[in-house]
């Protein structure tokens, strides 16, 4: 763990109000793909911000400190992301496309859509997606309105906020001009907060630029300032919400056609793959997704069990689920559950990178008198002593042994 604070002491409220608006010194304005001077702007209306570079570039032979990007609705405009998404929702509350990115697909329960257009607050949609999740979103971040408010004196009809992430570059950079209050931010990892002024024809507009630490890699901060491991935060989401209504609602973390072909896959990590929380959670996830009573029967049960193996992708998603063995009464019905919480796993990690992996496991479970499943009791992890690959000596030989003796323990008591 390392913590950020030597390379970024946190900075109090008060140091976070701009003393002076600036107005895009040694900034080159690109108006249509041209350059052109500030003051030149006035002369043409409706002229749009599309985006703003913020590095030392050298432009029609020319170096300047960063740039500005212009366009006006007689060229073409660029391509704003996630424009045609639908609106999305957190637990009833209207979000982003960015937040529902940086959610946590892990601690969803489940996802809702629907294909039908509607239009908010002025904006049409092509349908909507509701998440359910039990991950308080909201707890640690303030709405884009309420943090302009705390960090600047302006009416938000005169602001274009230029969100950007401390960690990256240009990529990461946005531009927002409208529906400030679907947009949140974690002000635990606002670093700066900087303003800009610029005369358009229709009159002067601040430019807000907001400098975070960026959420790819902020999510791994914990309220001290401390980096932990990334098994958790992953692509996961932005995997989710690539294609949004071609999102399959009842299993959208596992992989139908994942390809293999010239691609390696590990038997052992350094750091396997594991359920978010723990097994004892994850069985009741999947308890509740197979409707099983919230209460285990004490009388009449027999025991039995399934073992099952799968591929986890390098962002955490299922792939390639089947059963071992011979087939069960109640064989579907478990493979189904584990589908339909492929949200649930973490990241394989070897040398610090996340890498495909084999994940094999038996759930134990109990059984009434006509082998309907009652209660799922537990869950242990199998691996192939036997095999040979060029990542099995990972495993050290105190681990094998733990393994192999609780494999005999197991299948005496089973």
């Amino acid at each position: 763990m390392l913590s950020l604070d030597r390379f970024f002491p946190k900075p109090d409220s008060a140091s976070l109000f701009p003393t002076a608006y600036g107005t895009f010194e040694k900034y080159a304005f690109v108006l249509n793909a041209k350059i052109i001077t500030h003051q030149a702007l006035v002369d043409y209306p409706n002229a749009t911000l599309d985006r703003i570079f913020p590095y030392s570039i050298k432009l029609e032979g020319n170096k300047y400190q960063g740039a500005v990007y212009f366009h006006t609705p007689k060229h073409p405009a660029p391509p704003i992301p996630y424009a045609d998404d639908p609106a999305y929702f957190i637990n009833g509350k209207q979000v982003s496309p960015y937040d529902i990115r940086w959610s946590k697909p892990e601690l969803y329960n489940r996802i809702e859509k629907s294909t039908q257009s509607t239009t908010i607050d002025g904006k049409r949609y092509k349908g909507t997606i509701h998440v359910n999740t039990d991950e308080d979103f909201f707890t640690e971040r303030l709405p884009l309105p309420e943090l302009l408010k705390k960090h600047t004196h302006l009416p938000l009809e005169s602001i274009i906020v230029h969100w950007k992430a401390e960690w990256s570059d240009d990529s990461t950079s946005r531009i927002i001009q409208k529906h400030f209050p679907l947009y949140h931010i974690k002000p635990s990892g606002l670093r700066a907060v900087k303003i800009d002024r610029i005369q358009f024809a229709e009159g002067e507009r601040y430019v807000v630029h907001l400098v975070d630490r960026g959420y790819r890699r902020g999510d791994l901060i914990d309220k001290q300032g401390i980096i932990h491991s990334g098994r958790w935060t992953s692509n996961k989401a932005n995997l989710i919400f690539k294609d949004p209504m071609a999102i399959n609602t009842s299993c959208p973390c596992y992989v139908a056609e994942l390809d293999t072909t010239g691609r390696g896959v590990f038997h052992r990590t350094e750091l396997d793959p594991e359920p978010y929380l723990g097994k004892t959670v994850y069985l009741k996830k999947l308890s509740a997704s197979m409707g099983l009573p919230a209460k285990k029967p004490t009388a009449g049960m027999a025991t039995d069990s399934i073992t099952v193996r799968f591929i986890v992708t390098r962002e955490g998603m299922l792939s390639h689920l089947e059963s071992i063995g011979p087939e069960k009464r109640n064989q579907a019905r478990i493979l189904a559950a584990i589908k339909n919480n492929s949200c649930l796993w973490s990241r394989g990690m070897f040398s610090g990178r996340p890498v495909l992996i084999w994940r094999k496991m038996t759930i134990f479970y109990s059984k009434d008198r006509s082998g309907n499943i009652q209660s799922l009791d537990n869950m242990a992890y199998r691996y192939d002593d036997a095999l040979v690959t060029h990542n099995s000596q990972l495993a050290t030989q105190k681990a094998k042994s733990t393994d192999t003796a609780w494999l005999r323990g197991s299948r005496q008591q089973h």
